[in-house]
């Protein structure tokens, strides 16, 4: 049990940072590449399957990215020229732009548009658990224009947000024990305590003693 409650500050901290490193670039990010697959008469099947629901005639996969932050547009409609074109064969035209954000693994993602949802999924509590808290009110004119809302996002990518997780916190304890490796080198040298830094009496042989007088190290 002491060991799990020496654990925890370094688990604390692990769990900010990786929220603290997907609402970054969540808010400040920005893209500077990209790819287009798109489809004409045929149905795209280039999209990653999770990202596309079952029953979809995709014809239209716009993915953008930059540090720490990727945005995926998945659309039925058409790529024309440099944007999206409804088509008049009577097919269904729904769209679904997914966003995922975090460093070093994806680890908190997004709906920033979504057509195919029903009202009853959009409603308050429900809507920003799909589709994050939108700061785009809060950071209009501090920021220039993103092809995509400023959004806080909510929902977890459980994997990334996993290992995300344990990557920070291995690097708080890392930090913490070369701290703490570094202070007592330079007590040794001095002939302090390692532990708690009071002067060891020294020895017959001239070097301090195996035992600190104060803390018992």
């Amino acid at each position: 049990m002491r060991r799990l409650a020496r654990l925890l500050p370094f688990g604390a901290v692990g769990l900010l940072l990786t929220v603290l490193t997907a609402w970054g670039p969540a808010i400040f990010g920005w893209f500077n590449d990209g790819n287009l697959v798109a489809t004409y008469e045929s149905r795209n099947t280039a999209p990653p399957a999770w990202l596309t629901p079952e029953d979809w005639d995709t014809r239209s996969w716009h993915a953008t990215w930059g540090p720490g932050i990727r945005s995926d547009l998945i659309s039925e409609q058409v790529w024309m020229g440099s944007s999206l074109a409804m088509t008049t064969d009577g097919r269904r035209q729904w769209t679904v732009i997914h966003v995922r954000v975090g460093f070093p693994m994806y680890a908190m993602r997004w709906l920033d548009y979504a057509s195919h949802l029903p009202e009853e999924d959009t409603r308050t509590g429900r809507r920003e658990w799909l589709m994050g808290v939108n700061m785009e009110g809060v950071v209009s004119g501090l920021l220039p224009a993103r092809r995509i809302d400023r959004r806080i996002p909510l929902r977890p990518i459980w994997t990334g947000f996993a290992l995300n997780w344990v990557f920070y916190a291995a690097c708080a304890w890392g930090v913490y024990a070369g701290a703490r490796a570094i202070r007592a080198a330079a007590r040794r040298r001095k002939g302090l305590c390692q532990r708690c830094g009071y002067p060891r009496p020294a020895s017959r042989t001239g070097h301090a003693g195996s035992r600190c007088p104060e803390c018992g190290a």
